[in-house]
């Protein structure tokens, strides 16, 4: 099961998404969620777990936005990044603009905090700039403390 989003309470949508690779996206009415039957605990067990996840990115994402400085927010990214690839060598899936309007920076913010921390050692950009190698993930990590 891949990533869970779009469920809210009302019946109006208060969030969109935007797919930055190709995506398949499956649509499944709220009644379905409603109807889980006690006895189905795989189902049950899978959709408590998914919608977790859902809200806990949703809710380190607040954090980001709201708490850190560009560089931590640049090293939460690329750690999330990684994890959700479970890879260290990262193909960007985006440009350095979306990455600013996703953290709620600049462009111009975006590759400072690059080459900043190219410079510092924690990463390496690949030709082109769009593969980014993850050198010290310990490093990047306590930015993100």
């Amino acid at each position: 099961m891949g990533d869970v989003f779009g469920l809210e309470s009302g019946d109006e949508y208060l969030c969109s998404a935007e797919a930055i690779e190709d995506t398949v996206v499956a649509i499944y009415p709220r009644h379905i969620f409603e109807s889980v039957s006690p006895a189905d605990a795989v189902l049950s067990g899978q959709l408590v777990t998914a919608l977790g996840h859902s809200l806990s990115r949703a809710r380190e994402h607040m954090l980001l936005l709201g708490c850190k400085t560009a560089i931590e927010k640049i090293a939460a990214f690329l750690l999330s990044l990684a994890d959700r690839l479970k890879n260290t060598v990262l193909t960007r899936p985006m440009t350095r603009l979306d990455i600013a309007d996703h953290l709620g920076l600049t462009i111009e913010t975006v590759s400072r905090s690059f080459t900043h921390l190219e410079r510092e050692g924690l990463i390496e950009t690949g030709t082109g700039r769009r593969s980014i190698s993850l050198r010290d993930m310990r490093g990047l990590r306590q930015l993100d403390a």
